[in-house]
């Protein structure tokens, strides 16, 4: 699969999008990362993300309305979004700005800055 979710030894989840991602595809991968994250919270355990955008290509339209909804219903502590360019930023940025849950996603230019801070968000 182009598009990767796994479970970072670091202890949060990460989802990478490589390529053009249909709505299907997002949807997938969206449900796929919801049901990951409701086994952690059923363990007890806070549940955090790494988006990585960094070789996004196009993205279905319909996606950022999708992943907005999803984004106030994932029970979450934070998500920490990689945009490494403007489009990835766009998207982002229109997501947390449809979602309103600007507290719950952060956008970072590199994945090392998504890391520490999910580690320190991690660690409190």
């Amino acid at each position: 699969m182009k598009h990767t979710f796994y479970t970072d030894p670091k202890g949060f989840f990460t989802t990478t999008y490589n390529g053009s991602v249909s709505l299907e595809e997002n949807r997938f991968i969206v449900e796929k990362m919801i049901e990951m994250v409701n086994g952690r919270m059923e363990a007890g355990k806070k549940a955090y993300i790494l988006v990585d955008l960094t070789n996004l290509g196009e993205i279905d339209p319909g996606s950022l309305i999708y992943n907005a909804k999803a984004l106030k219903e994932i029970p979450v502590e934070h998500i920490a979004a990689v945009a490494t360019n403007a489009a990835a930023r766009t998207i982002i940025q229109t997501i947390i700005n449809l979602s309103g849950e600007s507290k719950k996603m952060r956008m970072f230019g590199s994945r090392e800055e998504a890391e520490r801070w999910l580690l320190e968000e991690m660690a409190v």
